[in-house]
């Protein structure tokens, strides 16, 4: 059986994994398992805004692991979702991804209704990865035998004003966007095999070869690290259905397949079960979390 979290508004509050709330309505979260400059606003003119995407989430541990490293956190509001695949161990992999989860959940605790948050999200976004940063190397002094440990860490914020994704992102865990029936993957790895392909190093034949250096990490979050995370934004229109997976998906599952499961017309647990059931069948030799942002059940809502 697959394990599925939603965030509550009766578990555990965003003053419990570190940082007050700003009013008694800001939203808890349940989990499975930088400072920054004052960013200018930006003028835009008004439009008519887009309902919040309708989320669904879920994760396994595969078919192989011992054990689930991989967290996810997905906002029941639809301000944001994040996905994080965890590593350094049992204790360390799991501790990290949680971690550095929570920290941006607590930094992204804000609505993002009006002009100015698409700016605002992506200072909250900028500080929360550093916080993470600063929470997982607190954890690993405390705890030498964590030391090693680190995460990847994809985090989307929807501004409702003017229909955009403010998306951050290190490591290799994907955000890919269904539009039309085409898949378009909006994220580049992190990582050796992704680094030399962009180089121009690999043609088909080495990169075959080569095809386990997708588990070198270059940037990740971990204990003194000071990796910057990419942060991007991407235009959604009604339709649209966007997915944040772990390697052990898109790792596993051809793009095609991928792109075919996300495009069902049927319930979002019934898609992250379909992605999830792929992985499977492909031997999941990796956990492996999605978490779909649906805009076209939003605007029939």
């Amino acid at each position: 059986m697959c394990e599925m979290c939603r965030l509550s508004r009766s578990s555990l509050s965003t003053r419990d994994i570190g940082r007050p709330k700003p009013d008694e309505d800001a939203v808890a979260v349940e989990i499975m398992g930088m400072n920054t400059l004052e960013l200018p606003p930006i003028e835009r003119p008004i439009q008519e805004s887009l309902q919040p995407p309708v989320m669904a989430a879920m994760t396994h541990q595969g078919l192989i692991r011992e054990d689930n490293q991989d967290a996810f956190i997905i906002d029941p509001d639809g301000r944001f979702a994040i996905v994080a695949d965890g590593m350094g161990g049992h204790e360390g992999g799991a501790l990290a991804s949680r971690t550095a989860s929570a920290a941006v959940a607590a930094a992204l605790d804000h609505p993002f209704d009006d002009d100015r948050h698409d700016a605002l999200a992506e200072k909250w976004l900028r500080t929360g990865f550093g916080e993470a940063f600063e929470a997982l190397s607190a954890k690993a002094l405390k705890n030498p035998d964590c030391g090693d440990m680190g995460t990847t860490l994809l985090a989307t914020a929807f501004c409702r004003h003017d229909g955009e994704l403010v998306v951050a992102h290190l490591g290799d865990s994907r955000l890919y966007r269904l539009r039309d029936g085409r898949l378009t993957q909006l994220t580049d790895d992190h990582n050796v095999l992704a680094e030399l392909r962009r180089a121009g190093v690999l043609n088909e034949e080495t990169e075959a070869e080569n095809h386990h250096l997708a588990h070198l990490l270059t940037r990740a979050v971990s204990p003194g690290a000071t990796d910057r995370p990419d942060i991007f934004r991407a235009q959604t229109h009604p339709g649209d259905r966007y997915l944040l997976c772990s390697d052990g998906l898109h790792g596993v599952v051809a793009h095609d397949k991928i792109a075919t499961l996300l495009g069902q017309d049927c319930d979002l647990e019934t898609i992250c079960q379909d992605l999830i059931d792929a992985s499977l069948d492909g031997g999941a030799p990796d956990n492996v979390t999605v978490a779909l942002l649906d805009f076209a059940k939003a605007q029939d809502a």
